[in-house]
């Protein structure tokens, strides 16, 4: 399984947004995914390769989402607005 493909089962088994800590934390604690030098896989390296795969991510308010999934984009850019109009 590649690393896109680990992020992509947990985020549906989660059905729900994730950080990328907690995406990274899952993949680790499952064995998902693992590195050549048997390393644990960081939030680092879980953001940097969501950007590679616009087509099936999207990163919104600190959040991972699946970008077929429109209810939870909607809700977080909705949030987001909020909070950018709110000055908050």
């Amino acid at each position: 399984m590649t690393l896109h493909e680990a992020i992509y089962q947990t985020l549906i088994e989660s059905d729900r947004p994730m950080t990328s800590r907690e995406v990274a934390d899952a993949i680790n604690s499952r064995g998902l995914y693992a590195r050549k030098d048997n390393a644990a896989i960081s939030a680092t390296q879980i953001k940097a390769r969501i950007t590679n795969y616009p087509q099936e991510f999207e990163y919104v308010q600190g959040e991972i989402i699946l970008t077929k999934d429109n209810s939870w984009t909607n809700i977080l850019k909705v949030i987001s607005t909020w909070i950018i109009f709110s000055g908050i």
